[in-house]
């Protein structure tokens, strides 16, 4: 728009590869030593008001086929730069979600992988994994799964497993083996976290209900707290409120206790 702009007012000799290349090619654009967008914009300002700006400006990209100050004379009917703040929010958000939706699309086939691997692997193997190289307890392996704390020593020991629950295990071993792969430290403890201060949910919470993509979207940071809770339950700040009174803490065996908060 801006370049039609120029070529309307009599600057029909500067071509669009005249126009775009400092920019695109990050020369300086002006004397100042400006070369981003959003700086020019910033110097030329919004308003017919600003336009005092020019007078010392020299550019110093011009071809030999224009002279400077040729360009100099023509410069103050330049159009102001004009730029809509709300459509450029938009379309940057629109660009966000579009990443987001192709990175999660790769993260959980991923995790397929991982997930389809550890359902080879013996489910002693898997339990041994999860409670040497992940560090997690008994407990919170067989609240993961949804079992009971023995029903995972068993599992250790060899004893026989069901086919549902050995899903649940290697599903839960995947996952702590993406988000170590993603830059999170320790998952075991990562995973029992609460996501926001103000709601107890955990990323081992939205697992157990069956949002892996909303655990990995979030060990990646490409979706805040904010927006992790709200895709996991658009009413968490109601159905999965922070209690004033108490909390919930988890244990150094992976279970959880309600303490009374500080002060209460």
């Amino acid at each position: 728009k801006t370049l039609g702009a120029l070529t309307s007012t009599g600057i029909s000799s500067l071509s669009a590869d005249d126009y775009w290349a400092p920019l695109l090619e990050g020369e300086p654009l002006w004397s100042g030593g400006e070369t981003d967008l959003s700086s020019i914009v910033k110097m030329i300002g919004t308003s017919g008001a600003s336009r005092p700006w020019y007078s010392n400006v020299e550019p110093t990209w011009i071809s030999g086929n224009v002279p400077s100050s040729s360009f100099t004379a023509l410069w103050p009917a330049v159009p102001i730069v004009n730029v809509d703040a709300v459509q450029a929010y938009a379309d940057a958000r629109a660009a966000n979600l579009e990443v987001r939706e192709a990175a999660a699309s790769d993260l959980v086939r991923r995790f397929d992988t991982t997930r389809a691997e550890y359902t080879q692997r013996a489910p002693q193997m898997v339990a041994d994994y999860l409670a040497d190289e992940v560090g997690m307890s008994q407990v919170l392996v067989a609240r993961a799964v949804g079992v009971t704390p023995t029903a995972v020593r068993k599992w250790r020991r060899g004893e026989p497993i069901t086919a549902d629950r050995r899903d649940r295990l290697a599903r839960l071993a995947a996952i702590a083996a993406t988000v170590a792969t993603l830059g999170v430290h320790e998952p075991a403890g990562w995973l029992d976290i609460s996501i926001s201060e103000a709601s107890p949910l955990t990323p081992l919470d939205l697992f157990m209900a069956g949002h892996a993509d909303l655990v990995m979207l979030f060990a990646t940071q490409l979706a805040d707290p904010e927006e992790t809770l709200d895709a996991f339950d658009p009413n968490w700040r109601e159905n999965h409120p922070v209690d004033p009174d108490y909390a919930v803490v988890s244990l150094a065996d992976g279970s959880r206790s309600v303490v009374p908060r500080r002060g209460r």
